[in-house]
Parts: structure tokens; C-alpha cells; sequence
């Protein structure tokens, strides 16, 4: 897969709309969180050939892979417009690859990055939306300390806040 740089290239991402919605964050900031994660020694695919029907995106620590299944296309599909859904999976896949970096042995699952984890997820999260994650990860065989992770990137992405997350990536993933 094409990476970032080349992709942007491509689409002329400073003079389009390719971050259409309206979010805290802006292109440059989107654009300056992958460039820090690729400067980190990760890397950045969207659309690859591993998207699912059924995912928004997943990381992959081992491989040092951040892979963005965006709506409206398909696995080995064009680039478009990253819709609202789109930025929130790479908030909350930029969130694990910081959960991961944070004890510095990369692809161990990583550990939550808040001293309260659960009161980050309480006041970013409601009730309905905790139960439904638990749900669905434990209705695949996910274990607690991996199921607070997901919950803990869930609220990291809710809470948009890409320069606080480029600022995470830069503390915990450089060495």
C-alpha cells in the first residue's frame, strides 16, 4: 500500500475537502498525527487488502500497522473523503499504538494510559455505549485488561482531540 505522503500527493489533500466533517481537529492536524505515527516506525494503510466488511479499522502491534477501513469503499478501494467515522477509528487506533508504546514492548496489547482509566471511560462514554462495547468484546472472547483497552480508546476518540494525541505518539512511542 501507497504511503501517506504518496496518497496525499495524489488527492492534493491541502486544497481539497479529504477531512470533510467538521471536528476538532483539522487536515494538518490528521495529517501531522500520521506523519508523527509513520515517524514513530509505524505505518499508516487505508483500504488495505485485510479490510472487512465489518471493521472500521484495527492496529496490528506486531507488525507495527495502523490500517483505516473507510466507509463507503472496500478493501483494495480508492481513497475518498474521511467521513466522521473514519477520523474517530484512527483516534482510537492511534490510541492502542500509544496503549502499546507505553511499556515500550510493542505487540504486547499495551496497557491503558490513564491513571483512571475508568473515570476517563465514565465521563466520556455513556452507559448504554460501555455495556454495548463489553458486549461485543466479550462476545468474542476478549479478556478484561484487553476489553478496558478498547473502552479506554473508545473515550480517547470520543474526546477528539488529535493534538493531544500527536503529543502522546511523540511521549510514548519515540525513544
Amino acid at each position: 500500500m501507497k504511503n501517506l505522503k504518496t496518497i496525499l500527493a495524489a488527492t492534493a489533500l491541502a486544497a481539497s475537502s479529504f477531512f470533510t466533517p467538521a471536528t476538532a481537529g483539522t487536515r494538518g492536524d490528521y495529517a501531522e498525527l500520521v506523519d508523527t505515527l509513520q515517524a514513530a516506525g509505524f505505518t499508516f494503510e487505508v483500504n488495505a487488502r485485510d479490510c472487512k466488511n465489518d471493521i472500521d479499522g484495527f492496529y496490528s502491534g506486531r507488525k507495527r500497522r495502523v490500517v483505516i477501513c473507510q466507509d463507503k469503499s472496500y478493501a483494495g478501494g480508492p481513497l475518498r473523503a474521511f467521513t466522521a467515522n473514519d477520523l474517530d477509528t484512527i483516534r482510537h487506533e492511534v490510541h492502542h499504538v500509544v496503549q502499546d508504546c507505553i511499556d515500550r514492548r510493542i505487540g504486547n496489547g499495551g496497557q491503558p494510559v490513564y491513571n483512571d482509566p475508568e473515570e476517563l471511560i465514565t465521563d466520556q462514554l455513556s452507559t448504554r455505549q460501555i455495556k454495548g462495547i463489553i458486549s461485543s468484546y466479550a462476545r468474542n472472547g476478549v479478556d478484561r485488561h484487553q476489553i478496558l483497552n478498547e473502552l479506554e480508546a473508545f473515550a480517547v476518540a470520543d474526546m477528539n482531540d488529535v493534538r493531544e494525541q500527536i503529543k502522546d505518539v511523540r511521549t510514548y512511542c519515540f525513544k
